[in-house]
Formats: structure tokens, sequence, C-alpha cells
């Protein structure tokens, strides 16, 4: 309202200025003083040729006194002020000609003045000449004797001075000097006093003379002086400006007209408008009075007096306080007034209404039955014109219900509280609302650092990006999410968590909130590993004697074969059919090699020590291959039946895992049935849909099936929910619990799932998933080992070889100098240090177990002196010996023997080729932001990283940082800098000043504006990079590693 008034105000203010200006602009042309202008200038010109006149009469005489010509040239300079000061007031200043016009007026006027004084000098002497000549030539004649010649020439002197007066005849002048001096030469005879009157006399005929050719001039200069020509240009020039003036009048008044016009028509539309406003106005008070209604009915509704006491009060105040209004107009509020609150509460409530401030709060009062009830009231004060309260509007709602609410839901949240578990309240987007005593233990977060956060705060690396989308996909859709995983604590160290969420639904099914129920579980997976390990050096134990009944077959095979080859080969002669004999013996030898190797790897997979090995295969292929061995396994009495699909889809797994796999089921089977039975494996093709994909909770798609179904005596619920767990088993002293468990394993690790079907005294049915392989064709995939093109792994570099078996080194060392490269062989690890340090090496191959240095000290050393040199370790058997002072990769790429020929050549030529590792990533990085999250989140992503951080939140802080770090053991190797801080230095400031510093400076630009010209064209900004704010960590560490790399 006010700013609308303001608006009419200004609006108004403008109109009157435009009237004013307008109105001003026609007055500028004085018609009254432009007249008196005129007469002025006409009477300037009279009382000009007056005085001319005037000047006329005097010389000849018919004027007699000089007031009249005083009184003209005083009049003529009165008038000219006159001009002058009417010019001043209707004509600007800045008219030149004007006053140039003026000035020569002045100037001619002053001319005229100054010609008139002399001719008033000039004229008195002529005139008294004149009147004394003829009165002294009558004396000195009567006084002269008889001497008629100079009595004539005296009157002849008098009569030519007179006619010499009103003429300008030279020839009288030159008669009347002749005449003097006559008279001169002839007065000698005279006496003193008469010679001295005629000489007195002579003067005044020169005074005469004289003055008579001076005052002709002056008037002729009196007459000629331009006085009515000056004046006569200053009007044209004035007459030019009127007219100028005028037509901008005549223009300026047809625009107020048109104005006031305009003027006129929008006090008409504004008349209009008023008339509007006005109905507006009545529906207004119309609707007011309709929403008082309203509030009547919603809201408990008072109004008091200065004092306090009620002047009016709804009926929802009568019902709440079950009191009638006459119990309650004209009564205090106190009437209603409960024990709950202080003197001091009422106190403060009533001095900040008194002052005209709103009061709200809540408030407990007591019904007339003496029942309690809260109210959240909100006291709104009316005032008079001097600011004073006249009258109080109380507003309340009825809150008794929430109260008691509260109450409940904070006794609900004290157990919560005490509660052993974590629990977190996550909003819509999952920025953290609430958590408990029991979560910040948990993490190491206080309350103020988790609340307003994502739980990315204490995320780990540990998961995969899929892990966590597959989470978010399944509460996003209303489901509840459990399972475990690795978390990050404040201080930087992991532990596994066992955590549910689940999605809380508003009254219209809408997901509100998640709450998340979060267990520490360190101590439990402890115990489950101590336990795992007790049982299964048990179940080791008990594997030991097949095991050795295995070995010993084996190697009793190969003692066998190898005295047959040694016979053989001590004959003198070797024919054809003796060579093919031997060719078999040495392939039987090497067939049982392999074995023995298959039986060690499974071993080592059993226990950890080595990873499988995934291929694609033709499960169909496995089963053939199989057949003989299952059906030796199971026995005559059990029948084995192949059902085998055409044209199986090829899967990708680890081929031994899966004939283990399939044996233990056999075997399972084998004692599932009492007496003869049969065991059919099916195998089939199949696309899982969606919904059937989620009951089997694996992805849609194709799906190989491998079902094995047997007519034993089936397994009860109970037993069905347990058969997968760790050491369960069902066969007492005959099983270790670890073969389903092992199954369930494999077939999670390759994608799929296993589903058990049983009923007691009607046999079991296992069906395992496998999912397709779709990345080459069937015809492709080969059965063991897929077919690889022949690849050329001859090199020249230098290998050193370490191993304390000496007939492997020797073998080793032969299967690379084939290969053309140069060997050198170490029998331990002390031997290699000497050689080294006399040779160049390439590549170290080095054996791990061996005495005194094992192959991680010996890598350690290789590392820290001979940087250069590649390093290859290699074992068929590893623990965990000085694994924590090397580098992970040694660990995770050791070669496993025993290895094939082509296996060593190709690792050996992989390592070879690789290039250099880039930049290590560590330092330290200044980060500038004024956002706190946003420094925050950059923190948390680079401490993943392994760097350390600064945060600075404006431009002086991150250059004091950056100055502080710049001499020191740790200065700052990359500054990200945000572009725009409100009140500070932007970031292409900071970054200039930090190239003032520090020249070779890596500085990269991190804005949220992906657009804007900084982030694009970085480089003609002064920056090195350019980071989006979206924290994607694969991201900065790609951006952080090119920056190192380029600038190390």
């Amino acid at each position: 309202m006010i700013r609308t008034m303001f608006k009419y105000g200004i609006s108004g203010l403008i109109t009157l200025f435009i009237l004013f200006f307008l109105y001003t602009k026609t007055q500028v042309v004085d018609l009254d003083k432009h007249t008196k202008l005129l007469n002025q200038f006409s009477e300037f010109k009279q009382v000009d040729a007056i005085l001319n006149q005037d000047i006329l009469k005097i010389r000849q005489g018919l004027l007699s006194y000089y007031d009249p010509i005083i009184t003209n040239i005083t009049k003529l300079e009165q008038l000219l002020q006159n001009i002058n000061h009417l010019l001043e007031q209707l004509t600007a200043e800045t008219e030149q000609n004007i006053s140039r016009h003026l000035r020569l007026t002045q100037q001619t006027l002053v001319q005229k003045s100054e010609l008139l004084e002399g001719f008033k000098t000039s004229n008195a002497l002529l005139r008294n000449s004149l009147r004394y000549l003829p009165l002294a030539t009558t004396a000195i004649v009567e006084q002269l004797p008889d001497d008629a010649i100079l009595k004539r020439s005296l009157n002849s002197l008098l009569r030519d001075i007179l006619i010499y007066n009103l003429t300008k005849d030279s020839e009288l002048k030159i008669k009347i000097n002749n005449i003097v001096n006559a008279i001169q030469s002839d007065v000698n005879h005279l006496s003193p006093a008469l010679i001295a009157d005629i000489n007195i006399l002579i003067t005044h005929v020169n005074i005469i003379m004289h003055n008579k050719n001076r005052v002709d001039e002056l008037i002729k200069q009196l007459l000629m002086t331009p006085t009515s020509q000056e004046i006569n240009n200053l009007l044209l020039e004035y007459s030019v400006i009127h007219a100028s003036a005028l037509h901008s009048t005549n223009t300026y008044r047809q625009i107020l007209y048109a104005f006031s016009v305009i003027l006129l028509i929008a006090v008409v539309f504004i008349l209009f408008r008023l008339n509007q406003t006005a109905l507006a106005l009545r529906k207004t008070v119309s609707d007011l009075n309709y929403q008082k209604y309203a509030m009547d009915q919603h809201a408990i509704v008072s109004i008091a007096d200065k004092n306090g006491d009620i002047t009016y009060v709804n009926q929802k105040f009568c019902e709440i306080s079950q009191r009638s209004r006459e119990e309650l107009i004209g009564h205090n509020h106190r009437i209603s007034k409960s024990s709950h609150h202080s003197a001091t509460f009422f106190a403060d409530l009533w001095r900040t209404i008194a002052r005209g401030d709103v009061w709200h709060g809540q408030i407990q009062n007591c019904a007339k039955d003496g029942s309690i009830y809260w109210v959240d009231t909100t006291i709104v004060p009316f005032l008079d014109e001097d600011k004073k309260p006249y009258q109080y509007v109380a507003i309340r709602t009825d809150i008794t219900e929430m109260k008691r609410v509260e109450e409940k839901l904070a006794v609900q949240a004290a157990a919560l509280e005490a509660v052993s578990k974590g629990i977190v309240i996550t909003d819509r987007q999952g920025k953290i609302e609430w958590v408990n005593e029991a979560f910040c233990n948990i993490t190491g977060y206080s309350k103020e650092e988790a609340i307003g956060r994502t739980p990315q705060l204490y995320q780990s690396d540990q998961q995969t990006a899929d892990f966590y989308d597959e989470m978010w996909k399944t509460i996003s859709a209303g489901k509840v999410w459990h399972g475990e995983l690795i978390n990050q604590r404040k201080d930087g160290s992991l532990y596994p968590e066992e955590l549910s969420i689940s999605p809380l639904l508003d009254d219209e099914g809408n997901i509100s909130r998640f709450i998340g129920i979060t267990q520490d579980i360190t101590q439990r997976h402890l115990t489950e590993e101590s336990l795992r390990r007790s049982q299964k050096m048990d179940a080791l134990g008990k594997l030991t004697g097949g095991i050795a009944h295995d070995f010993n077959n084996m190697l009793g095979i190969v003692l066998g074969y190898a005295e047959l080859l040694k016979d053989a080969l001590e004959q003198n002669t070797i024919t054809p059919e003796t060579q093919q004999r031997l060719k078999n013996y040495i392939n039987e030898i090497k067939r049982t090699g392999e074995r023995g190797a298959n039986l060690t790897k499974k071993l080592l997979s059993f226990s950890k020590h080595q990873p499988s090995s995934e291929e694609i295969i033709d499960v169909n292929t496995v089963l053939l291959e199989q057949q003989q061995i299952l059906e030796k396994t199971l026995t005559a009495r059990i029948k084995l039946i192949l059902e085998l699909t055409k044209d199986a889809w090829p899967v990708q797994l680890d081929v031994h895992d899966l004939e283990d796999a399939i044996l233990n089921m056999c075997i399972n089977a084998m004692h599932a049935i009492d007496g003869n039975g049969e065991l059919i494996i099916r195998t089939s093709n199949k696309k899982i849909d969606s919904i059937t994909a989620k009951s089997l909770q694996i992805e849609p798609g194709d799906y190989v099936l491998l079902d094995m179904t047997d007519t034993g005596c089936g397994m009860d619920s109970k037993t069905k929910e347990r058969i997968f767990e760790p050491f369960y088993t069902t066969k007492k002293q005959m099983g270790t619990g670890l073969g389903l468990a092992q199954v369930y394993g494999f077939v999670d690790r390759s994608g799929g799932t296993i589903k058990v079907y049983s009923e007691r005294g009607y046999g079991t049915q296992f069906v395992m998933y496998f999912p397709k392989y779709t990345q080459q064709t069937a015809e492709d995939s080969v059965t063991e080992k897929s077919l690889s093109p022949i690849i050329n792994y001859a090199g020249h570099e230098t290998i050193l070889v370490v191993d304390d078996e000496p007939a492997l080194l020797d073998l080793t060392a032969e299967l690379l100098s084939q290969q053309g490269y140069q060997i050198i062989k170490a029998e331990n690890g002390i031997q290699a240090l000497q050689i080294l340090e006399c040779n160049s090496i390439d590549l170290l191959l080095s054996d791990v177990i061996m005495p005194e240095m094992d192959g991680y000290q010996l890598a350690q050393f290789v590392q820290k002196n001979y940087p250069s040199i590649k390093i290859q370790l290699a074992s068929g058997f590893t623990d965990n010996r000085h694994q924590q002072t090397t580098d992970d990769s040694l660990t995770r790429n050791i070669l496993h023997k025993p290895y094939a020929s082509e296996a060593l050549l190709k690792r050996v030529r992989e390592i070879l080729d690789q290039k250099p590792p880039g930049p290590k990533l560590t330092g330290t990085i200044l980060v500038m932001d004024d956002d706190d999250d946003i420094r925050e989140l950059f923190k948390l992503n680079l401490e993943k990283l392994g760097f350390k951080t600064i945060l600075a939140k404006n431009g002086q802080e991150a250059l004091s940082y950056y100055q502080a770090h710049l001499n020191s053991d740790d200065p700052v190797v990359v500054s990200i800098l945000d572009l725009s801080i409100p009140g500070s230095m932007n970031g292409k400031e900071v970054a200039r000043n930090i190239r003032n510093l520090n020249p070779k400076a890596k500085i990269i630009v991190s804005s949220g504006h992906s657009a804007s010209p900084e982030m694009t064209h970085w480089q003609a900004h002064g920056f090195d990079a350019a980071i989006e704010k979206t924290f994607n960590r694969a991201e900065i560490k790609a951006v952080l590693t090119n920056l190192l790399s380029n600038y190390s």
C-alpha cells in the first residue's frame, strides 16, 4: 500500500513538474515588458533628435542656455539604462549580440556626452567674445581721435567677424587677419591704455576665430555620432530574438494544451479506476467478513482492550473454556489461567505486546471444569495514531492433542537414544535429519557434524557405484533394503556394518523419509572368522587322507612311467614302436602332473590363497567330460541320466569350480539316496523376464540352467533354510558343512543364483542359473581353454631369475633363453643382491618362499635401490609374511606355480612392455569455496584419493594459507578455486596472486556453472584445468592425474 501511494505521489509530482515547466516556457515572452521596451526605444530616438536640434539652436543663437541639452543627455542615459534593464529581463544572458550592441550604444552615448562638454566650453568662449566684441569696438571707436582709417578698420573687423561667425568663408578669414595686422601696425600713436584695449579686442577676435572652427567641428561630430543607428541595431537584434522566443513560446503552449488534454484523459481514467477500486474495496470488506466467519469456525479468537479486559470472544473460545460470552466479556484472561506458567512468563508477554510487538507462543489454560488445554497463541496489538495499543486481538489454535503426541514422541526419542544400534533418519533426498547417540559412537561423528549432510559423509570406497545404485533403486521403490557393507569412521578407520533401510510413507503413500538402522558387526565378523578358521582346519584335517591318497596315486603313476622311460632310454636301440611308447609314457607323466597342479589349485582356492580364473565354457561339454568320473562317484546303484539341451549358450566362469560344484552335488545326492536311485542332470537355455528375475533376485536376461534332481530322501523346510550355511551338515562325521556353501559362493561369484526344491520323501532338485556370455558367439567358446592366436613372446632384455629349486631355476632359464632373453640365475636372495651390484637388469623374476631372504624382502630392496627394475614374483604357496611392506600389485599379480610355459612367457612380455606408472597422487591441495558443504565434499573426495587438504572460505584466507606453505616441507601441489566469492576476491584474482607468488603453481577452476567461459576455456583465463562440482571421484582423479603428469 505504501509503495503504491509512493508511486502515485511520485507520478503526481512529475506531472506537476511538467505542467510547471511547460507553463514557465509559455511565459518566457512578457508582452507588457516588450511593449515598454519598444516605447523606451522610441523615446530614446526622439530625445536624441531633440538633443541634436537643441545643439543647432544654441549654435545659431536661438537658444541662449544649455539646460535642455543637459536634461536630454541625462534622459538618454536613463533611457539606455532602462533599455538595458528590460533586455536583461527579456533575453538570456548568453545573447552575445544583444550585449555587443548595447555596449556600442553605451559607448556612443558616452562619446556624445564628452563631445557635448567640449561644445559647451568652446561655445561659451565664442559667445562671450562675440558679446564683448561689439561693446569693446564701440568703446574704442569713441575714444579714438578723428582717425577715419582706424575707425573704419575697427568697424570692418567687427562686421567681418560677425559675418565669419555665421559662414565658412576662407577668404573672409584672410581678410580679417589682414585687418588685424593693419590695426596692430597703426596703433603706435595711440595712448598705452587705448593700445591695451585694442590688443584685448584683437585677442577676442583670435578667440572667436579659433573657437568658431572648434564649435563647428564639435557640432559636426555631435550630429554624426551614431547614437540612433546603434539604438536601431540594438532594436533589430532584439526583434530577432523576440521573434524566436515568441515562436518557442507558441510551441510550448501547444505542447501544454496537448499535455493538458492527456492529463484530463488520465484524470478521467483515474476516476474510473477509483470507482473500480471502491467496488473492489466493498468486495474486500465483504470477503473479510467471510474470512472472519471462516476464522471463527477454525480458530479460537478473542479481543481485549488496552487493559486486557475481554471485549469479544467467538464460539470456539466459549467451547474450549466451557464458559459463556457473558461470563467472559468484561473479565480479564486470568479467568482461564492455569498454574503451569510463571509470573515472569506473563510479564514478558505483556511487556512485548505493550510496546506494540506481536507475541507468539504456547499457553496452558484451565477450563471451567478444571481440565487443562493447550493453545498455540498469537497476540496482535492494534495501535492508535500515537503508536500506542488500544486493543489486542488473540488468535489461538487448540494443540492439546499435539502436546500429548509430543510427550509420547519425547519418550520414544529417549528410547531411540538408549538403544545400542545406530539410527539415522534422512529426508527424501538422503539428507540426514536426525541420528541417535549410538550412531555417533559408531561413526565418530557428532550430531552437529552429521545432521544436514548425506551418508556419503561416512561411506568408504569399498563398495562400487552399482552397489549404491541398487540400494537407492530398492528403497526408492518403497522396499526395505538389508545388507552388509564397509563404512569409514571419522578417524579414517573402516568397519563392517549391518544396515537396514526402511522407507517411511506419508498419508498419500509417497516416500517422505528413510529410516536406517545400523550395527557395527566388527566383533561378529571376528568371531565368525575365528570359528570359520577353526572349523576349516577340522575340515582340512578330514580332507588330508583323501588328498594324500590322490597324491600317492599320482606320484605312483609318475614314478612308474619315469622308471619305464629310464629303462627304455638305457637300451641301445629305439625302434619307431618304442619311440611311440615313450611318447605315451611322457604324455601320461604330463597328464598326471596337470592333475596334481589342478588338485593344488583347488586346495589353494579352498584356503583363499589363490584366486579363481574364469573362462568361456560350454556347460554341456564339461558334463560330458565329467560323466565317467560322476558315474564312478555315484557307484552302480545310482543311475546318472544326462538330458542336455542342444546348442547350450556359452557362460563365463571357473571351469574347475564348476567341476567341484557338480561333484559336490553328486556326492550329496549319493548320500541322500538309500539303495538304488537316479540322478538326472539337465541343461537348458532360458530367458528370464523382470518379474521372474525379481523373485530370483537376479537381473533380467538370458541364463543357462543346470538342473540336478535326485530321488533321495529330500529335506524338510528347516533344513532347506540352512543348507547353504558354512559348516552346517546333516551327515555328522561324514561331512564338513563346506560343500554346498562353496557351491553357493561359486554360483554367486559367477553372477547367478541357486534355488533348491525339496520335500521329505520325494527327493531334491537344485537349479543353478548362470548368465549367458554375450560378448562373443558360442562358436568362439571352448571347453577348457579358449583358442588363442600364436603370439611372439620373444625379447632381448636381461632377466634375473631367482629360485632356490635348481631344477625349476634351470627350466625357467631355459624357457626364457629360447625366446632370446639374456638370463642371469641366482639360487637365493643374497646371491641376487650381489648380481644386481654389477649387472644391468630389466626384470627380476623371483620365487617367494626362499631361505634367508624371501621374495617380498628381495622385492622391497630392489624397489628402494633399483626403482627402474621391474619385478615379477612366482610361488606355489604364499603366506602373509612381509606383504604389508611391499606394493600390493606384487601380491595381486603373483604367478602361481606350477605354471605353463606360455603363461610365464606372456606375463614376462606383459610386464616388460608396461609403461612407467603415472605420478603418485599425494600432497596437499588448497580448496577455496564460500560454501561449507562444497569444501567438505572436496575434502572427503580428495582424502579418499590420498591427498591432504587445506580449506579456505575466501581469497584472503587462500592466499595466506598458500604463502604459509610455499617454502615449507609440505607445499600446496594444486589449488582448486571457486569462481565467485561474495565480498572477497574472485577465483581469477586469487589465481593471479598465486601466480605472482609461484609462477609454476598448478591451479584448477571449479564452478557449478559448467557453461561459463572460465570453465569451457580455462586456459584463456589463467587456469590449468577445470572441475565441475559433481564430485565424481573418478573425474577428480583423472584431472589431478593428468595435471600432475603434465607438470611433474
